[in-house]
């Protein structure tokens, strides 16, 4: 089951970027997917692990793409993405301590993903 679709509305436009937005569609998708259908804490842990190094890893990348450009508004990027990585770990923590459920989880990440894109990032690369 699909989560999140890839919309031409995330494209930014750098293809670097958009390619790397293109394939956290499809891990928030696989994750998602996985997590409604697993009961192994474990590998819910194992699994939203993934998704929060893949975001570090595309994080300091666009980073370092907005950096190299010259574009406006870097630190108040890396702010977004930095609470955006906390705020995930949190997210963990309560699913660890029962406190939450995979399925607000995957919501948080997919609403962020959408938020942040249409907003932030293509405001960063001039599409806004």
């Amino acid at each position: 089951m699909s989560i999140i679709a890839w919309k031409g509305l995330y494209e930014t436009g750098n293809r670097e970027v958009d390619l790397q937005h293109q394939y956290f569609c499809e891990l928030i998708n696989r994750i998602g997917n996985r997590l409604s259908g697993a009961s192994d804490l474990l590998y819910k842990e194992r699994l939203l692990k993934e998704l929060s190094r893949y975001a570090s890893f595309h994080f300091i990348s666009e980073e370092n793409i907005i950096y190299y450009a010259r574009l406006e508004g870097l630190v108040e990027h890396q702010t977004m993405h930095m609470q955006l990585l906390n705020d995930l770990k949190v997210k963990i923590e309560l699913l660890k301590n029962g406190e939450t459920g995979s399925s607000d989880i995957v919501q948080f990440i997919t609403d962020w993903f959408v938020d942040h894109t249409t907003k932030e990032d293509l405001k960063i690369f001039g599409k806004l």
